[in-house]
């Protein structure tokens, strides 16, 4: 799918044929995503972080679900851009 970031937060993935607006409820960072960046073999990582509930860190998205990291699993910030 392609994935954009809108000024709202979250991102929005195309697949399908159908649009749907992600959130950190589904796996992302924070409620706002800074950054997105496919890499080699196909996955998609996001990077960003919510200035009022203080959390963010990076997400992968491997094509089927989300995989979040934090400060506890090793990240110097919440914030990633």
């Amino acid at each position: 799918g392609i994935f954009d970031m809108p000024l709202g937060g979250g991102a929005i993935r195309y697949h399908d044929g159908k649009l749907s607006r992600l959130t950190d409820n589904d796996g992302l960072p924070g409620g706002q995503v800074w950054s997105i960046a496919e890499v080699a073999d196909g996955s998609i990582w996001f990077g960003g972080f919510d200035w009022i509930e203080r959390k963010g860190g990076l997400s992968r998205f491997d094509g089927h679900g989300f995989h979040k990291l934090t400060m506890e699993d090793g990240l110097p910030s919440y914030a990633i851009e």
